[in-house]
């Protein structure tokens, strides 16, 4: 087969609308642009590399405010994948910016670099196991929070960089009508200036998956997740998910999703907040805000692919959150709609 067979170009566009029912003055507009090649030389060497751009609207909840809180993420990525009967070998690399348009959120702006290296063995029935580690550096923009009072004016800054490394052996098994995922690992955040707010943990991610039929599936899903908070009042949160999911495909051209989830999150880590006082001298503020999150969702998405370049979708969702802290307990019923065109 000529080498320019091989090689796939893929453009995506998709369009959304948030809709809010009562604070009708902060409707947004979202989309997700993705340029994307996927190169491939021989039989043993493939890729990819790509642009990403997405425009959406944040969540509510990190700000408490009835206000347009767009964010914008743009990515460029690669990677390299080499084939071989028995192991397999990955590395891959990207950067990105993040910005947000609401003035209250700009000091979590912030450029990143990733780095991945992936190696695993390959059974003659495609079983995997394998060994991953993945690298995360954050850097500000130089946006910072400023706080003034009658008394003492200071200012304030989140350090927002730091270097996240995980390290995880995964397994991959398939026997019809089951296949089981299991991803078992580490993760360490270390922030520059403070050190105070580093995180470190252990984590996994499962999720088994059995086909009833050519047309239902079940899927059922577990994920410990440690992670950090670019928050001023919690440093990170330990997250506990349980999610199970049927799939309904009456037709190559229809899908049906409903699910049910329950998620506890519990934040806690003491905050270190830097700044100059109105003679120059250097200040710390010591804190903490324990807090843990008990949170529900259930909800149906239908999606319909009327040709090949066309895909549209409908979401009907029902959240709600009980809290120990009240201000961020709430409930909401989401209505989606989508449509996406890919060109290749």
């Amino acid at each position: 087969q000529p080498r320019w067979r091989q090689q796939q170009f893929m453009l995506r566009v998709d369009a959304n609308k948030t809709n809010y029912a009562q604070y009708d003055t902060i409707n947004t507009n979202g989309y997700n642009l993705l340029a994307q090649w996927n190169w491939k030389l021989g039989s043993r060497m493939r890729g990819d590399m790509g642009y990403g751009y997405t425009a959406e609207q944040g969540s509510l909840e990190d700000i408490q405010l009835p206000v347009k809180n767009t964010q914008i993420q743009k990515r460029l990525f690669y990677s390299f994948i080499y084939q071989a009967p028995a192991w397999m070998a990955a590395w891959g690399m990207g950067s990105g910016a993040t910005e947000h348009i609401y003035a209250g959120e700009t000091f979590k702006d912030h450029t990143s670099m990733n780095y991945f290296m992936d190696l695993a063995y390959v059974s003659r029935a495609g079983n995997r196991l394998g060994l991953k580690w993945n690298r995360y550096i954050s850097s500000p923009d130089g946006a910072q929070l400023f706080l003034s009072s009658d008394f003492i004016p200071a200012l304030l800054s989140l350090d927002r960089h730091y270097t996240e490394q995980s390290l995880s052996a995964y397994a991959r098994w398939a026997r019809a009508p089951w296949q089981l995922s299991l991803d078992v690992g580490a993760l360490q955040r270390h922030y520059q200036q403070d050190n105070g707010r580093d995180v470190r943990g252990l984590q996994f991610n499962s999720q088994l998956n059995y086909a009833y039929s050519p047309k239902t599936q079940w899927n059922v899903q577990l994920i410990h997740a440690i992670s950090g908070k670019d928050e001023l009042l919690n440093a990170q949160s330990v997250n506990a998910t349980l999610r199970s999911e049927w799939t309904w495909k009456p037709t190559v051209k229809q899908t049906y999703k409903p699910f049910v989830q329950i998620n506890r999150e519990t934040f806690s880590g003491e905050t270190r907040i830097g700044y100059t006082d109105f003679l120059g001298q250097a200040r710390v503020y010591l804190g903490s805000a324990d807090r843990v999150d008990r949170n529900f969702s259930t909800g149906l998405i239908a999606e319909y692919t009327p040709t090949e370049r066309w895909f549209l979708h409908a979401s009907l969702l029902y959240q709600s959150r009980r809290s120990s802290v009240p201000q961020f307990s709430y409930r909401d019923t989401i209505f989606l709609l989508g449509a996406r065109w890919q060109f290749y």
